[in-house]
């Protein structure tokens, strides 16, 4: 992708709220309990009960659950 192309895509409409969720995953992982890092899942910590699902399952599966929440309605082939 060029510059000229970035300029005129909807790049910028997306960035700012991926930028969002990104800083929204951290810092649930940060508010997280030590217990939570030693393997105790169910010490999670999130009122969304889709994150809270995923948390319970690894932190890792969490991100991956959580991206996929966030760009589902996102379809970069549509102008």
């Amino acid at each position: 992708m060029t510059v000229n192309q970035v300029k005129g895509s909807r790049f910028w409409l997306v960035a700012p709220a991926a930028c969002l969720c990104t800083a929204d995953i951290g810092f649930t992982l940060m508010g997280q309990p030590t217990i939570y890092w030693a393997g105790n899942y169910n010490s999670a910590n999130e009122l969304n009960p889709i994150a809270n699902f995923a948390l319970h399952i690894g932190a890792g599966e969490y991100s991956i659950v959580i991206c996929c929440e966030a760009t589902s309605g996102f379809d970069p082939t549509t102008r």
